[in-house]
């Protein structure tokens, strides 16, 4: 997995502006929690802040209030886990006001659950309608204690704040930065460019202006896209009175006012034959990208009141978007960004006939643009496979998750050398490229000229430069470089970077015996070398499970703790099934990420159950078969773990989700 926090130019920028390291690893890890393109257990949905939990429950608790759904078990556990989320923000941050406020409306709601005897369904829906007001008037004093608490951490020296701490600020911070609709993208744009001056990021004061990055104030933004199936929507304007409607010849209509030169410019780009017209809206958001987003939704849900109209005509919006600032006057094409490849195969040939339906819905719903359904049909992808206990998909992607972390440190560690290397070879290509040019103007500058020892100067200061700048290539090229070619000589991998065998990788990170392969203690060696060079968030997350493969306590605990959040995750995903399907709900708090985190989820699902039949060919299993077995291993592991005080060299993390049941036949 790759996503936007190794991106060389920021880190090239931090590490230029002298950012210490828990800055850089706080920004990296807001980074990956937001990215479309991170581990399931990794995104900003399934990290369970309280950022997210409680504005998501206050939603559910209204929606309860008004239609009795979900049921009463399933409330509960979504309180319960809400309050989880409130207790462990407690627990690094103190008795705050809004988490005490918090924790006692939450903990209230569980009380009055877990008595049906002193509460009837009537009394629920009048306690869940008083929460949800509770709720939404501490929101926004959430979101202030989130800023200052990141304000604190960004203020202070390298070594104040544990790793936990760190963690949680960045995750809370992440969830108000999901909720807000940042574009990744963007985001790390904006931190490495002109948004944010080095000044900025290696200042002690600027924690605010860092958070102006992070978190925009939301901006009005005029955004027009096409729509196919109509050369016009009559009397657009009483749905919505921002809307407008025009033709590819004439904009005019549009409202861009200063900007409708590049308006024109778009339409007679994506102006198509047959029935199709431009329609325009405003919307507030807090990047281009988010703005394109909103208004499509927002053009989407006014299409269903003309597609009820028109039973036999499709109504669709195009994908690009012409998006401008009321305000500012910039403006700019958003195109959705869509992976691809030369040459797609299947995940695995020949699956079982079980999954065929799971399989068409997982495509149906990654497909579907709209948040809710999206989501709802991510769950319905789950039940199609068979895999509607949630308590044992829980256990067995925690499971994987395990395996998947591991390997995810290796693959990590090499974006992050490979980011070092890049930037080393950039630093130095720029400073030569600088020096050419400083010669070629001293050459042609007579000697006798005013500019001439000025111009000497700053070509005599470039050469010391493109020295220090060739000095440190070397440098990096011996220490990361040679450290990488010497830790893949034990760790092997393909030609594109991915292991072998995850348990060479597992070898490494685990701690040195005295009577190992020498070429183990020799890439052990390396490996240290190259972590010592690389960013913050490939370097902890080698220490991290270092320590974890090392603990077997602290390796149970973890387990235990992902099982947590992704059970209450699947409980959200159900949830938000009933909400849309039986309520007629398409839009919540957080719905965006919680839309991409269910997709995810449904990836993870299928790539645990693909890894199974893949090393099984021809298993008679059902994927309900294989998940039970999957969370009752997860249950053995976990009580073995409990009982071990040695490091987990038997432990075999590359098949821990395999067919074969003994996972400890390692040697120990």
């Amino acid at each position: 997995m790759a996503f936007s926090g190794f991106d060389h130019r920021l880190l090239g920028a931090l590490r230029r502006a002298d950012v210490t390291w828990s800055r850089t690893y706080v920004l990296q890890r807001v980074l990956r929690a937001v990215s479309g393109t991170t581990l399931f257990s990794r995104h900003v949905a399934a990290v369970s802040g309280v950022a997210g939990e409680l504005p998501r429950l206050q939603g559910v608790l209204a929606n309860f209030a008004d239609t009795a759904q979900p049921r009463a078990s399933l409330l509960r556990a979504l309180c319960a886990g809400a309050d989880e989320a409130v207790g462990r923000a407690m627990a690094q941050w103190g008795d705050e006001p809004v988490l005490v406020r918090a924790h006692r409306t939450v903990s209230g709601l569980v009380a009055a659950l877990d008595d049906p005897a002193g509460h009837t369904p009537s009394r629920w829906k009048d306690l869940a309608l008083t929460a949800a007001a509770d709720l939404d008037g501490l929101a926004p004093h959430l979101r202030r204690l989130v800023e200052r608490r990141f304000d604190t951490a960004w203020a202070a020296p390298d070594g104040e704040f544990t790793p936990a701490g760190l963690d949680l600020v960045a995750d809370e911070v992440a969830c108000l930065v999901a909720a807000a609709d940042r574009d990744p993208h963007t985001l790390a744009a904006d931190l490495a460019g002109t948004h944010l001056s080095g000044t900025h990021l290696a200042g002690a004061g600027d924690a605010a202006s860092v958070r102006r990055v992070l978190l925009p104030v939301p901006v009005r933004y005029r955004v027009a896209v096409v729509v196919h199936g109509a050369s016009t929507l009559a009397r657009i304007s009483a749905l919505d009175p921002t809307a407008a409607v025009s033709s590819f010849a004439d904009v005019e209509p549009l409202g861009f006012g200063a900007t409708g030169g590049r308006l024109r410019a778009f339409a007679g780009r994506v102006a198509t034959p047959g029935q199709a017209c431009l329609v325009a809206c405003e919307v507030r958001a807090v990047d281009e990208a988010s703005a394109a987003r909103a208004a499509r939704r927002a053009l989407s849900e006014l299409l269903d009141q003309y597609a009820a109209g028109h039973r036999l005509v499709v109504l669709a919006p195009g994908p690009a978007a012409f998006v401008s600032a009321v305000d500012s006057g910039k403006s700019g094409v958003v195109l959705p960004r869509r992976q691809s490849v030369d040459r797609a195969e299947p995940l695995v040939p020949g699956w079982p006939s079980a999954l065929r339906g799971g399989l068409r819905m997982a495509h149906v719903a990654r497909t579907t643009e709209a948040a809710m359904p999206a989501t709802a049909l991510a769950w319905v992808t789950l039940e199609a496979c068979g895999l509607e206990n949630r308590a044992d998909l829980a256990s067995a992607l925690s499971l994987q998750a395990l395996r998947q972390q591991v390997a995810e440190t290796h693959q990590q560690l090499h974006q992050a050398a490979a980011e070092v290397l890049g930037d080393a070879r950039a630093r130095a290509g720029e400073s030569r490229r600088r020096v050419v040019a400083l010669r070629r103007a001293l050459e042609r500058c007579p000697q006798d000229h005013p500019d001439h020892a000025g111009l000497r100067a700053r070509a005599d200061r470039t050469e010391r430069e493109l020295v220090a700048a060739q000095r440190h290539e070397r440098l990096v090229e011996e220490q990361v470089g040679e450290g990488v070619r010497l830790l893949g000589r034990y760790a092997r991998c393909d030609g594109f970077g991915r292991l072998l065998d995850l348990n060479t990788w597992v070898d490494v990170l685990l701690p040195g015996r005295p009577e190992e392969d020498p070429a183990l203690t020799t890439a052990r060696t390396a490996l240290d070398g190259v972590v010592a060079h690389t960013s913050p968030l490939a370097s902890h997350q080698v220490e991290e499970w270092s320590t974890r493969l090392a603990d077997p306590r602290a390796c149970a605990a973890w387990l235990e703790e992902s099982r947590r959040r992704t059970a209450l995750f699947l409980d959200t995903l159900y949830v938000v099934r009933n909400v849309a399907f039986h309520s007629g709900r398409f839009r919540t708090a957080g719905d965006v990420a919680l839309a991409a985190g269910a997709s995810l989820a449904v990836d993870f699902a299928l790539e645990v159950l693909g890894n199974w039949y893949r090393t099984s060919p021809g298993s008679a299993a059902s994927p309900s078969r294989v998940v039970s077995a999957l969370a009752d291993r997860q249950r053995a592991v976990v009580s073995r773990l409990g009982k071990r005080a040695k490091p987990l060299y038997a432990l075999d993390v590359a098949r821990l989700t395999g067919p074969d049941d003994d996972v400890w036949h390692r040697q120990s």
